[in-house]
């Protein structure tokens, strides 16, 4: 695919940059920028600039500093915030840390991008905090004051770690055994567990670390029940002294006490039964117990020190992919608890769960290795413990905080996959969850996007696609998770109210039921298969059937054989009847004595075969079992997709799931995904009103979106319906027209309702007023039909305008085979699915009937057309039909067309063989199958047969999407005042074949679309002069540029200004800090089209 390499811009984009700064210093020194209002917008544009053309060469650390910024900046110019005179120490502070950002790309174009540390105190400010010139101020104070400090705060610690110790010591006294012991493991929990948070607080990590291993010990045996062995009391005995040793080398003492071991040693001990070493043999008595291993730590200090590298190194090649898997998998489960939480915020019940699945995964992140993906699970499960044990509600910043954590570790298990290493450290995150675990005000991160969307790579426009809808759900992400200060303050308890999903853009009330179905997930007896290796299995279950079809036709020979063998006998002892030969009635006994066996063997063989039968269809059905999951693997993912879509869109969506347990083969429900999600946004983006709009309609403010599975026969139903808006018709019928897919408006509107929806799952075809990067641009539905049709499914839909749309899937239970008629058309065989056919019949040749000149039947009560099928596939065809007719109805949706066969010669199970990936898509076949002498039967695809049918019926043509050739280049003209993006926009398009002429401002822009003439034009929003809005509405009032397509190219995002842009007649609007060079030329070949 052409395109072109960012790092050849950067040299320009430095520049240009400079240029930038050069004006914004300029500014600065006209005076105080709190006093200038007008200098203050100038460095707005400044900043602007460098936004749109950072984030559109991916250099996002500039980026990210300057559209945090440029967001300060106006609400500053807008009036919406006091400017304060800091403002001018602000902006002096932007500029150098942009112009040190310059540099590193200077020195190095493909340098690695990251956060800068600057960021996060733009964040705050745009919170609402003010800007401190100098916000480290420790480093001004004396340096003795910072030792008294420090001191005063040590001192305070090693008082509080003496009374833990203390208290430990006395909870060790008051037992007499470790069996007593073990009702005292919850406060020696509860000890650590504080003891831990104050080390951990002034830094003493070591420390820190083992009473955390310590604090888990003692929940695990709380949780599992497990007891404490013998020689725990001695052993922990020796984990105080280590204790009071560490506080005395920590305020500088030296321990009287002899320790041979480390606290971390001793604490490994304890913990090691259980956790890596098998059960120890208890010691014999308590002091040896403390001694005698003392001489063997040094051999298995020596052994583990060595090893532990290359070991962890090995290990984790082989139990990665597992980890992995899991840790997704509960993940998964973590954000379905927690979004049952956000709309149940009371159920304690949940909450615990929710905790339950923090610590599991926490502790296999541990037993692997993975420190940063342990770290962040533990203050998950430290946060969800503080509503636990405190009674409180789960709001819904909290959840979203949590949220957040699970999307980052799973791209951080992705990262170890890939790498078997972790990803940087998230600072924000792990900072949030410390504030909230604090009760403190907290900063909701934004962090990498969850990809939702892989449509197979098998052309470049679903290549296109695929990136597309992948994009679409990110900027809905980073929508959703925007960054705000949250008030932490958990709310009480209140009375539970009805249990659903609930999807809004603001936090709903509190409240709701406790959960009486928590899933626990269990395991049972289970193994991992390969799939690979399951569908080999099932490919040669196929090649059993097809050899029992041939055992079946050598038995019938057998059969046949055995009867052509009998009348021999029989007309050979007529022959010898009477005679006096012996050796004549020899032969006969002989023949006799051979039909005989002959007829045995042909009832053993009957016998053979119907046994065989039993164990084909048992070990058919079990294999095809073994690959069939239910749909909620992928419907649990879909209400936190729902819910993302709603927030980013403003709208309120209550999501309805049913028939989530039906089962379908896993290697569909894998491909499934995509087309499900891009329904679902299409029914949020284009059906869903707003909550104002649909007030003003008498409709709920609350938007329904459904799911429904269902198994019908051996074909699975899904449907997606929502009470939206609906499909407006007139719309699709103007959209036709207007795309030149019909010649004539009689033509478009002879069609029916269901004629003119089908037109929406035709490439590039959309009716939206405007192309935005969530949509509009025409690639998605003819992919989702595409990926549907590939399952050897088929999708229709139904809308009634301002009630509502339902889209509906039919797909088969397998891939691997089914049941079909085989028939013959035009001297060829051919297969069409049981699935797709209503009914089978044989009409004489007076039941044809006319209607409006063309043939039809009529079967119940209803008037069906009837065709030719070996018309309706092009082939040799007879004018007149026969005296007797075979007829098969097929049916698809509301549609059904009678089809004339030759011969219909069985219903019979076949085995599904994919049609050569060298082989173009064929039209109205979806795969072929084998006969039992080799044959090749196409199998009939029903959707596309009976469109096929009615063109041929009407003598019409198939509509098609007409691209202009480049046979006359197209010229386009953009218009930005940015050098870098002009060249980047200019490059891109000339690789395709476009001829571009270019333009610094509006004015420039309008002056040079009047001197020449264009086919497109492709312009951003802020310029001097004449802003895009401006210069778009200019030439929309000239008549050679009142239908052009033009294109805005923007770094702003904001709702008003897409209106706008649709005020003033702009056909897209394209964000810059999304940009790529696919959604700019997917648009400008959907708007040519």
């Amino acid at each position: 695919m052409p395109g072109f390499d960012s790092s050849k811009f950067a040299a320009r984009f430095v520049t240009e940059s400079r240029e930038k700064l050069a004006g914004i210093r300029e500014q600065l020194g006209s005076g105080p920028l709190s006093d200038h209002p007008d200098s203050l917008d100038a460095v707005r544009k400044y900043v602007h600039g460098l936004n749109g053309v950072a984030n559109m060469l991916k250099f996002s650390t500039i980026g990210q500093l300057a559209a945090e910024f440029e967001g300060i900046l106006k609400s500053l110019v807008d009036g919406k915030r006091e400017t304060r005179t800091w403002i001018h120490q602000l902006v002096d502070r932007f500029a150098t840390i942009v112009d040190e950002e310059l540099a590193r790309i200077e020195a190095d174009a493909r340098a690695e991008q990251h956060v800068h540390p600057f960021l996060d105190q733009l964040k705050s400010i745009a919170a609402g905090a003010d800007f401190t010139a100098e916000p480290v101020r420790e480093a001004d104070k004396p340096e003795e004051d910072k030792r008294f400090s420090k001191e005063r705060f040590l001192k305070k610690f090693l008082e509080e770690a003496s009374g833990y110790i203390r208290e430990l010591e006395g909870i060790l006294q008051s037992v007499q055994s470790a069996a007593d012991l073990a009702g005292k493991q919850t406060d020696l929990k509860n000890v650590a567990h504080a003891f831990k948070g104050s080390s951990r607080l002034l830094g003493f990590d070591d420390l820190s670390s083992s009473l955390e291993k310590l604090e888990d010990y003692f929940i695990d045996n709380i949780k599992t029940g497990r007891t404490l062995p013998a020689h725990f009391r001695t052993d922990f005995q020796q984990v105080i002294l280590t204790l009071q040793a560490a506080l005395k080398r920590i305020s500088g003492e030296d321990s009287e006490t002899e320790i041979k071991l480390t606290l971390a040693e001793t604490v490994e001990k304890i913990i090691a039964p259980t956790t890596e070493l098998p059960a120890e043999k208890p010691l014999p008595a308590p002091a040896p117990a403390a001694d005698k291993p003392a001489p063997k730590e040094p051999e298995q200090k020596e052994v583990k020190q060595p090893a532990a590298q290359p070991a962890k190194k090995f290990d984790r090649s082989i139990f990665i992919s597992k980890f992995v898997d899991e840790s997704i998998e509960n993940i998964d489960l973590l954000g379905d608890t927690l979004l049952k939480l956000e709309q149940t915020k009371g159920d304690q019940d949940l909450t615990r769960e929710c905790m339950r699945l923090a610590h599991i995964l926490k502790g296999s992140a541990r037993m692997i290795g993975f420190k940063y993906q342990g770290s962040v699970l533990h203050k998950m499960e430290d946060l969800l413990n503080e509503f636990v044990n405190n009674g409180l509600v789960m709001t819904d910043p909290h959840v979203e905080l949590l949220l957040v954590a699970c999307d980052h570790l799973k791209e951080n298990l992705q990262t170890i996959k890939r790498e078997q290493t972790e990803i940087q450290p998230l600072v924000a995150l792990t900072e949030a969850l410390d504030a909230a675990v604090g009760r403190q005000t907290f900063t909701i991160p934004v962090v990498a996007n969850r990809n939702l969307s892989e449509l197979p790579e098998d052309a470049a426009r679903q290549e296109a696609a695929r990136q597309e809808t992948a994009r679409q759900v990110a900027s809905q992400q980073e929508k959703v998770q925007e960054r705000r200060m949250v008030d932490p303050t958990p709310q009480p308890v209140e009375e539970p109210k009805e249990k659903i999903y609930k999807i809004e853009p603001e936090p709903g009330e509190p409240g709701g039921p406790p959960s009486k179905d928590v899933t626990i997930r269990k395991f049972g007896d289970t193994i991992r298969v390969n799939t690979n290796k399951l569908d080999e299995t099932i490919k040669l279950v196929g090649e059993l059937l097809i050899n029992r079809q041939r055992s079946q036709i050598r038995l019938t020979e057998l059969q046949h054989l055995r009867k052509l063998m009998k009348n021999f006998v029989y007309q050979l002892s007529t022959m010898v009847q009477g005679s006096e030969d012996e050796s004549s009635r020899e032969i006969v006994r002989q023949a006799e004595r051979f039909l005989s066996m002959l007829e045995g063997q042909a009832h053993r063989q009957r016998e053979d075969m119907a046994f065989q039968d039993l164990i084909i269809n048992e070990l058919q059905n079990n294999t095809i079992k073994m690959r069939m999951e239910p749909l909620n693997v992928i419907f649990n993912a879909f209400p936190r997709a729902v819910r993302d879509m709603a927030k980013a869109l403003n709208k309120q969506v209550e999501l309805v799931i049913q028939g989530d347990e039906t089962e379908l083969d896993r290697k569909m429900i894998e491909k499934l995904t995509d087309p499900m999600i891009h329904l679902l946004r299409n029914a949020i983006d284009h059906g869903i009103e707003s909550p104002e709009e649909r007030e003003r309609m008498g409709k709920p403010q609350r938007g329904l979106v459904r799911i429904r599975a269902s198994a019908e026969g051996s074909n699975i139903v899904i449907l997606i319906q929502d009470d939206g808006r609906g499909i407006d018709i007139d719309r699709i019928r103007e959209k036709a027209l207007s795309k030149k897919l019909f010649d004539t408006k009689a033509e478009v509107d002879a069609l029916n309702e269901v004629e003119v929806m089908k037109l929406i799952f035709m490439p590039n075809f959309s009716t939206a007023k405007i192309i935005t990067d969530l949509s509009g641009r025409g690639v998605g539905l003819d992919i989702v039909k595409k990926n549907i049709e590939d399952l050897k499914g088929f999708i229709s839909v139904d809308s009634i305008f301002g009630r509502g749309t339902t889209f509906t899937i039919k797909l088969p239970l397998t891939l691997t085979t089914l049941r079909a008629i085989i028939c013959t058309a035009g001297s060829q065989k051919w297969a069409i699915p049981i699935s797709a056919i209503k009914r089978t019949l044989v009409i004489r040749k007076s039941e044809v009937i006319e209607v409006v000149d063309r043939d039809a039947i009529r079967l119940d009560n209803q008037i069906i057309p009837l065709v030719r099928l070996s018309k309706t596939l092009e082939l040799k065809d007879e004018n007149d039909f026969p005296e007797k007719l075979m007829v098969i109805v097929g049916y698809f949706g509301k549609e059904q067309i009678a089809f004339v066969v030759d011969d219909i010669a069985e219903e019979t199970e076949i085995v599904i063989k994919p049609i050569p990936i060298l082989i173009k898509k064929v039209k109205n076949i979806s795969s072929v199958t084998v006969s039992l002498n080799g044959e090749i039967i196409p199998i009939l695809f029903m959707p596309e047969l009976l469109n096929s049918a009615k063109l041929v019926q009407e003598g019409l043509k198939e509509p098609v999407m007409i691209s202009k050739t480049r046979e006359n280049i197209h010229r386009v003209l953009v218009v930005d005042d940015s050098l870098n993006t002009r060249e980047i926009e200019k490059t891109i398009l000339e690789a395709y074949g476009y001829q571009v002429e270019t333009a610094r401002d509006g004015v420039d822009g309008y002056e040079k679309a009047m001197e020449g003439s264009y086919d497109i034009i492709v312009s951003d929003l802020e310029m001097p002069r004449l802003n895009g809005f401006g210069m778009i509405e200019k030439l929309r009032h000239e008549s050679k540029y009142s239908t052009i397509p033009i294109i805005i190219v923007t770094s702003r995002e904001n709702e008003n200004d897409k209106r706008r842009g649709i005020e003033v007649g702009a056909n897209a609007y394209i964000i810059k800090g999304s940009f790529d060079q696919t959604s700019l030329i997917d648009t400008i070949e959907s708007l040519l089209a």
